[in-house]
């Protein structure tokens, strides 16, 4: 988990930042998070993986709790370095 967290909370406040100042680009996050996760990050997102963006009000707030990394890899069968970049956004059981 310690090798996923510092890329992920890089992009996620990357994301954030650009959202807070560019609506365009915060309206195109929340709409199609695949088109922009994969626009952004420099991948491509296997059809069978859903991508979720949440946007917390003074009124909702959000928690995500990752899935373990361990799990992750024996699933994909995927390098941790090749699942460190998937998993900055997309939750992924592949």
């Amino acid at each position: 988990m310690t090798e996923i967290q510092p890329e992920r909370g890089n992009v996620e406040a990357q994301l954030a930042e650009r959202a807070w100042q560019d609506e365009g680009f915060r309206r195109d996050l929340l709409e199609n998070p695949r088109q922009i996760a994969e626009r952004v990050l420099g991948i491509s997102i296997p059809d069978d993986v859903n991508v979720h963006v949440h946007e917390e009000t003074p009124n909702d707030l959000h928690f995500v709790l990752p899935m373990n990394p361990r799990d992750l890899t024996r699933a994909s069968g995927c390098s941790s370095a090749q699942l460190n970049r998937w998993s900055v956004v997309a939750r992924c059981p592949w």
